[in-house]
């Protein structure tokens, strides 16, 4: 059994065939990301723009081949927060499905954040009993926790690199932004009703592209996967006094996140204020592997956490 599951964020298209040799069991054999930026300018705008359009359909053209050739025997997909919030969102989707024909569906914020919890539950070996979750998109955030495998709390908010990037930001950030900024941030989450009361939390996990680019950053000066907060709070101040030219200077930056990484970073450090956590745990898995983990559950191929074997 072959599954194709395909991702399509407000910065990125992701794409990743699994195959199933037996219950429980799941081999990652292909994964590609292509960013396309589908939601460019479109917090200014409402509206998904030609250009972005064109390059998104491109990318999933190029799926549709890997398709074909690794003869999925399941295709499925979602689509978030940059077809949620756009004029032309839907009739962009509707175009994919007719032309390309794959099943994606636009999902809501909240499906989102259940899905994103369900592949860290399913998949994710180093979760305790009680952990938080937070997931920082282009769009969206999704924050959540999970006590004795159930949910929580689960909450999607308006909050992601690329949203406050093009609200707040210029070019070269000047200090009052980055403090309009903070406070937008620390207002969208003071807005999380009863997240006071959750219980204790012994670990907090970070997923997305941009957590995976901040933690490639502290691998980079040698302080290893993880994200303690002094050390992140270190990288935002170094990051708010450059342009985004000498942001390439920082070893381990990645190129394409350069106009982002500085929002992403700041909208994090708040995350991690708003948790109560010193450090965020890294994890590869979300979103994608959990409309896998949907899958299994439908097709009965899943034996609650299952064991993965990545792609490199």
């Amino acid at each position: 059994m072959r599954i194709a599951v395909i991702d399509l964020g407000t910065n990125s298209v992701r794409f990743d065939v699994y195959e199933v040799p037996r219950p429980g069991f799941v081999r990652s054999f292909y994964r590609e990301k292509v960013m396309v930026r589908l939601g460019e300018d479109l917090f200014r705008t409402k509206q998904l723009k030609r250009e972005a359009m064109n390059r998104t359909e491109q990318a999933l053209r190029g799926f549709k081949t890997v398709v074909e050739d690794f003869q999925a025997d399941v295709v499925t997909g979602v689509a978030t927060s940059a077809c949620r919030e756009a004029r032309n969102g839907r009739a962009f989707i509707h175009k994919i499905k007719k032309e390309l024909q794959f099943p994606i569906k636009i999902i809501s914020g909240q499906v989102e954040a259940e899905l994103i919890l369900k592949g860290i539950q399913a998949f994710e070996s180093r979760a305790s009993q009680a952990f938080g979750f937070c997931d920082i998109g282009g769009g969206s955030t999704e924050v959540g926790a999970s006590v004795d495998g159930k949910a929580a709390f689960l909450q999607s908010l308006k909050l992601g690199a690329a949203r406050l990037r093009q609200k707040f930001l210029s070019e070269k950030p000047l200090s009052g932004e980055i403090l309009s900024m903070r406070s937008a941030i620390r207002r969208e989450l003071g807005s999380v009703a009863g997240y006071k009361d959750w219980p204790k939390l012994s670990q907090v996990f970070g997923a997305s592209g941009t957590i995976k680019a901040i933690s490639r950053i502290m691998k980079a000066t040698g302080l290893g996967e993880d994200i303690h907060r002094k050390a992140l709070a270190e990288l935002v101040s170094e990051m708010s006094r450059l342009s985004q030219h000498d942001l390439l200077l920082i070893p381990g930056m990645e190129p394409k996140r350069l106009d982002i990484i500085l929002s992403g970073a700041i909208l994090l450090e708040e995350l991690l204020h708003f948790f109560g956590a010193k450090f965020v745990i890294r994890t590869r898995f979300a979103l994608r592997e959990g409309i896998l983990q949907r899958e299994l559950e439908r097709l009965s191929l899943s034996s609650g956490q299952n064991e993965i074997e990545l792609a490199s």
